[in-house]
């Protein structure tokens, strides 16, 4: 029934979000230093990065300085350029994986073979790697996802596709695949598995271990797509 994987690489197999959400805290506390951000950036976090820093700005009060964005970009990158550490125990999983994986990021191509390779996982995807540079709309648009089927000669409904965050999911389920939420990252917030169930999301995984055999029962037909 399936032919890939679809893994988003930041969150699902580096660990990334937290060093991201690091970044963004310290930059805004330098702009604002009379600001608490930590807890409302990270509820926010969890969106792509203009409704998040729009989110922040309606929350409290500010406008962000010209260019904020596009420096939060680049120092991020430059942080995860220095972190090699890829999410628990997902190398052997993806070892025993009886779908090929294939990486999907709104990095650069350039970063995203870089993290892939830090984190020992090269091995593992090959080629099959998908950046931004792809696309028009990186996420939390279809488009990535779409483009990777395509380059693949698969169907997107013929693919599985892990995410940890709300746009990865949507952007797999706007695609026409179907899709896994892991919820065992570090940046997880609490309640996360229940709150994305509320948006319909039924295939859940808190520990990459699980992965394995949720994706077998998708082989058998027994996974569900996310509603719409």
């Amino acid at each position: 029934m399936y032919d890939y994987l679809i893994c988003d690489c930041d969150g699902a197999l580096v660990v990334s979000e937290v060093i991201a959400y690091r970044t963004l805290v310290e930059m805004l506390s330098a702009a604002f230093p009379e600001v608490d951000f930590a807890a409302a950036s990270k509820a926010a976090f969890r969106s792509d990065t203009p409704a998040m820093l729009a989110s922040l700005e309606r929350r409290f009060g500010i406008t962000l300085p010209p260019g904020f964005a596009a420096r939060l970009a680049a120092n991020v990158e430059s942080a995860l350029e220095r972190s090699r550490a890829p999410i628990a125990a997902v190398r052997d999983v993806l070892g025993r994986m009886p779908l090929p994986a294939v990486a999907v990021s709104n990095r650069r191509r350039a970063n995203l073979t870089a993290a892939v390779e830090r984190a020992g996982l090269s091995g593992v995807f090959g080629t099959r790697l998908f950046s931004a540079e792809h696309v028009a709309r990186p996420k939390p648009h279809p488009d990535l996802h779409r483009e990777a089927a395509r380059q693949l000669g698969a169907k997107p409904e013929h693919c599985l596709a892990l995410a940890d965050n709300v746009a990865g999911l949507n952007a797999a389920r706007e695609a026409g695949m179907t899709a896994i939420a892991f919820v065992g990252a570090s940046h997880s917030p609490n309640g996360y598995a229940q709150a994305l169930r509320n948006l319909g999301v039924g295939n859940i995984i808190e520990q990459m271990g699980q992965l394995p055999a949720l994706v077998a029962g998708g082989i058998r037909g027994e996974l569900r797509p996310l509603q719409q």
